[in-house]
């Protein structure tokens, strides 16, 4: 796979993913991966030259003075630059046009002059136009160009609109320049033009004065006529190590625009640092929060056990429902909501100053805090439904299960020593051995009777378990093992979205190393070294 192709799923996945907004997918979108050669469907290609420029310069006459023929309407006849005119030999083996380019207002004039069989011209559009069709023609040929041929005239040559095309481009093509209508300009201009370059990166652009079409005589111009020497500075390059210097030229500038929007692109996400740093925050932040909630959270807790001990059970309106029914109990209100919103959105704002891509985690938090209602109403639910089930500690039931013994053993061991006593009483009085018993003895039998359910009874009563307090207990309980297990899964979220990036930033890394394997030596801004290189590169073709 090439690193255009990579680099842009790398990015469709991340956008996907809500690392990025669409800004980043609109410029991995417009990279550009194509250059000249793939206007042709041969090997060997000619060299493709570019006129460009604003409105009125005189592109098109220079084109034709270089043809030798009238190829391009001038002057009123073409007010707009509507077409763009290829000026190519019958020889040239143009292929398919690429899908991008317009073909509609596109002319192919052949021709069989053999000076330029090796070289394709192209007029663009003006860049300047106010027409936005012309504009983008002329921009969807820019990737194709070898040679760009940047056309001004002394009237404007500080045109805005090109220097912005020229400032972001100065890497991509060979560059030349050249002031037309030379015949209505000034010395000092030619001097201004190069200072202007210069501001713009072209230290080493070559820059040519013309006259198209020419004067009769030189003495009418501000400085001899340098037609001559473009041509033979275009000519110059035709050799086909020429083509293949331009070509690595233009595609090292493709690779560094590339290598630049991802190296952008992972900046965006963070490094590793900034990563520890945020997640620390995310913890300070939602250990304040927890305490907050926590304390907001009693009313509601005292308000639900109340509830409890009122209705003798669980409270009719807060009857145990489905799992995922977020108001089961109640807990987890509207004021919840908000204040674990509120933490949210300052964790947000914070990873926002420190330059992460902020919309992931808090979608990740997000996603996490969507089961807090779940969680701490699921939790104090099952905390309270097992302290109802069996209140009290250990000690507690197993005292009160001997008290409900014995309320009714001791009555009954009592009733039956009475009954006993009475009757042995009885047996013995009939004898003559002893009295028959008085009052005082039924007054006391009943006493101990009372007695032996008395105090088993009232130790029942006094250990029975408060179901308020209980309930309270195990709400609070509950509620604070579901936000616990609701900050863990919090934490959780934002340490996978911290090991999500530093995968992205990895991914981003092979991305650029493989552009770097592809990447050759950076390539010269200005034509004037692409010229030197191409002549020395032709010096050692010639020892060999």
């Amino acid at each position: 796979m090439n690193p255009f192709e990579a680099a842009r799923r790398w990015c469709e996945r991340c956008c996907a993913a809500g690392w990025f907004g669409d800004e980043v997918r609109r410029r991995f979108e417009d990279l550009e991966d194509s250059g000249a050669a793939d206007l042709f469907d041969q090997p060997t290609r000619p060299l493709v030259v570019g006129l460009f420029g604003g409105t009125g310069v005189g592109k098109s006459s220079l084109l034709n003075r270089l043809a030798g023929e009238r190829v391009a309407p001038v002057g009123v006849e073409r007010p707009t630059s509507r077409e763009l005119i290829v000026y190519a030999h019958v020889s040239a083996p143009l292929g398919e046009r690429p899908e991008r380019l317009p073909a509609d207002r596109l002319h192919v004039h052949r021709h069989d002059e053999e000076r330029w069989r090796g070289v394709v011209w192209i007029d663009a559009p003006d860049i300047d136009s106010v027409s936005a069709e012309n504009r983008e023609a002329a921009m969807a040929w820019l990737p194709h160009i070898d040679l760009l041929i940047y056309v001004v005239s002394p009237e404007r040559y500080r045109d805005d609109v090109g220097w912005r095309v020229l400032s972001t481009r100065s890497h991509r093509h060979g560059w030349m320049f050249v002031m037309n209508h030379w015949d209505e300009g000034v010395p000092e201009q030619r001097e201004d033009l190069r200072r202007v370059l210069v501001q713009a990166g072209f230290a080493d652009a070559l820059l040519f004065c013309t006259s198209c079409p020419p004067r009769t005589g030189e003495a009418a111009l501000p400085s001899a006529d340098e037609f001559h020497e473009v041509q033979a500075s275009v000519e110059s390059l035709l050799e086909e190590h020429a083509v293949r210097e331009l070509d690595r030229l233009g595609r090292e500038g493709r690779l560094r625009t590339l290598a630049e929007a991802v190296e952008e692109a992972r900046e965006r996400i963070g490094n590793e640092e900034r990563w520890q740093k945020a997640e620390a925050d995310w913890r300070a932040r939602w250990r304040r929060g927890e305490e907050e909630i926590r304390a907001g959270l009693e009313w509601p807790i005292r308000s639900l056990a109340a509830r409890f001990a009122n209705s003798g059970g669980w409270p009719a309106d807060s009857q145990p429902r489905p799992a995922d029914d977020r108001q089961a109990l109640g807990l987890w209100d509207e004021w919840a909501v908000q204040r674990i919103g509120v933490t949210l959105d300052e964790t947000e704002r914070n990873v926002r100053r420190s330059g992460l891509a902020a919309v992931r985690l808090r979608s990740e938090l997000d996603s996490a805090a969507s089961s807090a209602a779940v969680l701490v109403d699921g939790s104090a639910q099952a905390a309270v439904r097992a302290a109802l089930a069996h209140p009290g500690g250990v000690f507690r039931r197993a005292t009160r299960r001997m008290m409900r013994f014995s309320r009714t053993a001791l009555p009954l061991a009592a009733v039956s020593w009475v009954g006993f006593t009475v009757v042995a009483r009885y047996y013995r009085a009939g004898l003559g051995e002893s009295s028959y018993l008085d009052g005082n003895f039924a007054i006391h039998s009943a006493l101990l009777v009372l007695i032996s359910w008395a105090v088993p009874y009232g130790l029942d009563r006094l250990l029975r378990p408060d179901v308020e307090q209980t309930a309270l207990r195990a709400l609070r309980r509950g509620a604070g093992e579901g936000i616990a297990e609701l900050g863990a899964r919090l934490a959780e979220a934002a340490e996978r979205t911290a090991g999500e990036a530093r995968h992205v930033r990895r991914e981003a890394g092979a991305i650029l190393e493989a552009i770097a394997g592809e990447r050759e030596e950076a390539g010269p801004a200005g034509l004037g070294r692409v010229l030197d290189r191409v002549l020395a590169t032709g010096k050692r073709d010639r020892e060999v």
